[in-house]
């Protein structure tokens, strides 16, 4: 495994949520979410008309040219050594749903909402860690846009692909410059397409480490 590959699994970017349920995920990037942890209705319905007044400002900031990445993304400005706020599940599930709705995917695939608490777990987590799981499942769709149009010769939308993963946003919640030049540079340069494969293969659902899709595979590291 590469430097770069053991810097991204070091950076943790997940951190304080559970891990993410790779099987449901996996049904091909185009599944239906799965339900969030029950709620009840009032906050239900108070966490929809905060999630409709957050994307209708993100629908403004879009139009005005850009998307306002701090109040999509919270808490990914902190430092790790910060302590951080803990919130409840269905909290998560919004972040998780913002990021959803900001973040487009690339034409014919689909990446499903990522479900916070995939066992049921009534607790919750640090803030921040719906949206960078989401995020995470986001960037992973990308990279497969990219990896398949490598295959296909299709250098347009390789091309623009590439263009998308340059973003700042997409490495927002990674622990230092270090790991966020690391991942950027993997999922950008054009000469380091082996190491944007195998981190495929180890952190995205359905890649050659995923249990889900490839029971038989060996450890990670292996």
């Amino acid at each position: 495994m590469t430097d770069a590959i053991a810097r991204l699994r070091a950076a943790d970017p997940l951190r304080g949520s559970a891990p993410p349920d790779l099987d449901a995920s996996f049904t091909a990037i185009v599944a239906t979410p799965r339900a969030a942890a029950v709620r009840s209705r009032r906050r239900g319905l108070r966490l929809g008309l905060a999630l409709a007044g957050l994307l209708a400002l993100t629908a403004t900031a879009a139009a005005a040219g850009g998307i306002d990445w701090d109040a999509v993304l919270p808490g990914s400005h902190r430092s790790p050594a910060q302590p951080a706020p803990v919130v409840d599940v269905p909290q998560l599930q919004h972040e998780a749903e913002v990021v959803h709705a900001a973040v487009a995917d690339p034409p014919g695939l689909t990446t499903p909402v990522a479900d916070p608490s995939p066992t049921g777990d009534v607790g919750g987590g640090e803030v921040g860690a719906g949206a960078s799981q989401q995020l995470m499942l986001q960037m992973c769709t990308w990279e497969r846009a990219l990896l398949t149009a490598h295959a296909a010769g299709d250098a347009v939308a390789e091309r623009h692909a590439r263009q998308v993963l340059s973003g700042e946003q997409w490495y927002r919640y990674y622990a230092s410059d270090e790991d966020r030049a690391a991942v950027r540079s993997t999922n950008t340069d054009p000469a380091r397409l082996a190491d944007l494969q195998q981190s495929w293969d180890v952190n995205c659902p359905g890649g050659a480490y995923d249990p889900a899709t490839h029971p038989d595979a060996p450890p990670i590291g292996h």
